[in-house]
């Protein structure tokens, strides 16, 4: 509404202008109340109605994807956050939100894409990193599951760019050098594992796998 009446030159719409554009912000200050107290579902109202009166409004369409997504209404959210990044596609909270809900849906594919993007767009974002580390642990598992070892492969190395002391990176690095019958690189990156990170909870499976037995005083016989 606000962007028609906007458009329109005639100074006899301003007192209308006006008028939506006090409702907008008005319905903006009661979803942030809201969104803020926990009360997701009524935010999720407001953010909306203040979407349908601006509909190219970032903050309106941000703070309804981010409920939305709060409420458990992940497949809606990624409905608008796509909208969103249709309209504005530079914008790195867009990207972020459809990447957040995209993990939610299980898609971690998908948002390891937006993630990445977001990053792009705000390299200093505060969350992305590690929710970008989470997706591409889990896709890395999926991969290693299937037996898509080549893939699995870059998705650690895409990992270890983010944090080359990645304890899960260098054990499921450790997972595929074994399964490719590299038992010497696997035996070695355990030793850096176990030196860098010995209470490492998975430390004790991957020795099973490895067919490491540890000795009381010598540690893990090689």
């Amino acid at each position: 509404m606000i962007s028609r009446v906007h458009a329109n030159p005639d100074p006899g719409y301003a007192f209308i202008f006006l008028r939506a554009l006090k409702s907008v912000v008005t319905h903006l200050a009661q979803a942030k109340d809201l969104f803020h107290h926990g009360d997701f579902a009524k935010a999720v109202l407001s953010f909306r109605q203040a979407h349908i009166e601006a509909p190219d409004s970032i903050e309106a369409i941000l703070g309804l994807g981010f409920a939305l997504h709060a409420s458990d209404r992940a497949n809606e959210a990624i409905v608008v956050f796509q909208q969103g990044i249709n309209h504005c596609p530079n914008h790195a909270e867009l990207h972020f939100g459809y990447g957040l809900s995209l993990m939610t849906t299980g898609d971690e594919y998908r948002a390891i894409r937006e993630f990445k993007r977001t990053l792009e767009l705000e390299p200093k974002h505060p969350l992305c990193p590690a929710l970008l580390m989470k997706a591409l642990r889990i896709h890395t598992d999926h991969l290693l599951k299937e037996g898509n070892f080549v893939w699995a492969e870059q998705m650690i190395e895409s990992q270890l760019s983010l944090d080359e002391h990645s304890p899960d990176a260098l054990a499921q690095l450790i997972q595929l050098k074994n399964r490719l019958a590299e038992y010497d690189e696997a035996k070695r990156l355990f030793r850096v594992l176990n030196e860098s990170k010995p209470d490492y909870p998975g430390i004790q499976d991957l020795a099973k796998v490895l067919g490491l037995i540890r000795h009381r005083e010598r540690g893990w016989l090689y």
